[in-house]
């Protein structure tokens, strides 16, 4: 199927189509676009590595193109992304279709991103080889609306003013409802998987999102997320017993708590641009089986059992974004990303209670633009992590069940980039000290092995050589 529609996409690219349009580039657009980074050396004390083909973010190059067509009269089209990480050729950022039958509504379906209203600061290529913890993207802001299977839905009811404050935007996204376990007879269509379920569950879950645009001073942002937390359904294939199960399927941004989110975009000044935003996560209580804490030595992951009944308190958190390039100094562009989380909780009542430490993030990452086709920068990285703690009984601190600790990572890397006309290429030695020791848990290995050491207190410098595309 994969096969058919890359020929398909690449058949409606190149040929004429009489009878519609003069050329297929009125009706239909390609473009490509990818990454990748070469590492030939990374260095951490007597140890040293070497990668020949990854990413900022995964593990192999991101090679992939992108063919979008619309209908002669706009009012219907897809957008499909094809890529390549390394595994089987699949689907990148979207595999949609749309429809748009009055100007004020456009609604669509399939796997798809929407960034209508996603904060507008993002971090650099280099964050993962500056600190451990890497850093945040542009979601840390504002999240955007993101599906794997799901539905989309944008309004814009002052669509028909003719002012500039007729920017307000109305946009939603909500998935499919999930049966319990061993009472799903393979169809997912609603009319056909009706018995048992709910419709509220799945709208409970929806991203629901506000945006208005201020003319000449910037962009006002509002929404809910929904909760994507199981919730105790009989599973038929373990004689009826209640455990922990989705309710629904599609979204890729809900977590285990419902949230709200706002934001402000300053844009009013020429050259600067300003995003700032907060997540308020609600407290909840549930009795389904989930992590309590990952896995830090000695112990290993603390997870509950269904029936188990938590109260929780996800972390708040606050971002501030900044991209300047002043109107005296052209040549010159600043970048300031800060992040912070606090606030988070589990208690089990009368019993136990995890105090999270709040984590910072901050990255300063000033360039100069040398000449037309080269440039010069550096990124600075800094994460600050207050150490958690587990009291049992809650108001005592137990060591012995949680030995995390307080620490500071920094990174640095200053770089030089070469734009080769639709594409770039961009290296530097880049320096991360780790304030702490970290480890991976490998579930399944042997007792006493279970922990792997991920970065010792040694500084690792790096050599890494990105290069991206986009024509």
């Amino acid at each position: 199927m994969k096969k058919i529609i890359v020929v398909t996409a690449l058949l409606c690219a190149v040929i004429r189509l009489p009878g519609y349009a003069q050329s297929w580039t009125d009706n239909f657009r390609l473009n490509a676009w990818g990454k990748g980074v070469i590492s030939p050396i990374a260095v951490s004390g007597e140890d040293s590595s070497v990668s020949a083909a990854t990413t900022t973010s995964g593990n192999y190059p991101q090679v992939g193109f992108s063919v979008e067509g619309t209908a002669p009269g706009k009012k219907i089209g897809f957008l499909v992304d094809a890529y390549w990480d390394g595994g089987m050729p699949g689907v990148g950022d979207n595999a949609k279709i749309w429809v748009q039958p009055f100007g004020f509504i456009k609604l669509t379906a399939g796997w798809f991103i929407e960034d209508d209203l996603r904060g507008t600061v993002g971090n650099t290529e280099f964050a993962s080889w500056l600190l451990p913890a890497s850093g945040k993207d542009e979601d840390a802001i504002f999240t955007r609306f993101q599906a794997k299977i799901g539905a989309h839905v944008k309004l814009e009811p002052l669509y028909w003013l003719d002012s500039p404050w007729k920017g307000l935007m109305i946009e939603g996204a909500f998935g499919s409802s999930v049966a319990p376990a061993g009472s799903n007879n393979g169809d997912i269509r609603a009319n056909r998987n009706l018995i048992g379920l709910d419709a509220t569950d799945v709208y409970k879950g929806m991203q629901i999102g506000f945006g208005y645009k201020i003319p000449q001073v910037g962009f006002a942002r509002f929404q809910f997320i929904g909760n994507k937390r199981a919730q105790l359904k009989p599973d038929y294939t373990n004689n009826g017993y209640p455990r922990g199960q989705s309710v629904f399927e599609g979204l890729s941004k809900n977590s285990d708590a419902d949230v709200i989110e706002a934001a402000f975009q300053f844009s009013r000044i020429e050259g600067l641009n300003v995003d700032a935003g907060v997540k308020i996560p609600f407290e909840y209580t549930t009795d389904t089986q989930f992590i309590e804490y990952p896995a830090l030595p000695p112990n290993g992951v603390k997870e509950t059992a269904d029936l188990d009944e938590r109260i929780v308190q996800r972390p708040l958190g606050v971002a501030l974004g900044v991209n300047w390039t002043p109107s005296f100094l052209e040549s010159l562009n600043l970048v300031v990303l800060f992040d912070i989380s606090f606030g988070g909780t589990i208690e089990e009542t009368s019993h136990h209670l995890i105090k999270f430490g709040a984590n910072t993030g901050l990255w300063v990452m000033p360039s100069y633009k040398i000449t037309e086709v080269l440039k010069a920068g550096v990124d600075f990285g800094m994460y600050i992590h207050q150490k958690d703690e587990w009291q049992q009984p809650i108001g005592r601190p137990r060591l012995d069940i949680l030995s995390d600790e307080n620490y500071i990572d920094i990174g640095i890397g200053p770089w030089v980039e070469l734009s080769l006309g639709g594409g770039r290429i961009r290296t530097g030695p880049m320096i991360m000290l780790p304030g702490a020791e970290r480890y991976l848990w490998v579930d399944g290995n042997s007792l006493g092995y279970e922990f792997r050491t991920a970065f010792t207190t040694e500084p690792v410098i790096s050599l890494p050589i990105s290069f991206t595309y986009n024509f």
